[in-house]
């Protein structure tokens, strides 16, 4: 079983606050599982699972063969 994440750890996976992934959470985006002590934990699945919803509708980077190289400037 995997570890659990820490909402620190789900913010920087997803590129967001911390207090982002917490609204989220609360509006039922992401679920949360809570310790005794009332932390809040996430499975690994689910983030990654969002993860790959927030970045399907970008384009796939690609290399273009129309940069320009770059050139050493020349020396005084």
């Amino acid at each position: 079983m995997q570890q659990l994440m820490q909402v620190r750890q789900v913010a920087r996976t997803l590129g967001v606050h911390e207090n982002t992934v917490r609204r989220w959470e609360q509006r039922g985006l992401l679920h949360a599982v809570r310790l005794p002590s009332g932390v809040r934990r996430f499975q690994p699945a689910e983030v990654e699972s969002l993860r790959a919803q927030m970045f399907s509708s970008l384009p796939p980077l690609c290399t273009d063969d129309d940069i320009a190289p770059v050139r050493a400037l020349p020396v005084d």
